[in-house]
């Protein structure tokens, strides 16, 4: 596949492929004529959001994951310095609002957020993350009952999660 199909499917420019390319995030191959022959197999690796949070992926055929990782890891880091403030100030507070009640109560939500862990690990843990969610969808509202269900799947998911982990470190 050339880099104009890679552009198309994706909506990614020249340069942010060529610059994923140089870090190890795209395998890519050469054709016999010395042209960039993109794995079609890599055509569908995009970022998951859920929830307002992003998840990066690398492909499981990367040979560069500490370079992945050093790149995610200055993106993430020039995020919070650059786009979050001008996302929070320009838009939300700028466009977004009324009045200075409205940007007051932003500034509470914004200095107030967490992370919490379940969401990034969700896969590993089942559907606990979402167990207050799918209580409400289903009716109900016995919490206890629908975990103790559920328990012994939560806790095989944790070991195998801490296991990885392990293994890493």
């Amino acid at each position: 596949m050339r880099i104009s199909d890679v552009e198309k499917q994706t909506g990614l420019t020249r340069k942010t492929i060529r610059f994923y390319e140089a870090k190890g995030l795209l395998t890519v191959g050469r054709s016999d004529n010395s042209y960039r022959d993109y794995d079609e197999a890599q055509q569908n690796y995009y970022t998951f959001q859920h929830d307002q949070i992003g998840v990066f992926a690398v492909p499981v055929t990367s040979t560069r994951l500490e370079a992945a990782g050093a790149v995610f890891e200055a993106m993430s880091s020039e995020s919070r310095v650059s786009v979050v403030p001008a996302y929070y100030d320009i838009a939300l507070k700028g466009k977004y609002v009324r009045d200075e009640d409205s940007r007051a109560m932003i500034d509470i939500i914004h200095n107030g957020h967490l992370l919490d862990p379940a969401w990034i690990f969700c896969s590993n843990l089942g559907d606990l993350a979402q167990s207050p969610r799918n209580l409400l969808r289903g009716g109900s509202s016995d919490f206890a009952s629908y975990y103790a269900s559920k328990n012994k799947s939560y806790e095989n998911g944790l070991k195998v999660l801490i296991k990885g982990y392990e293994k890493k470190h």
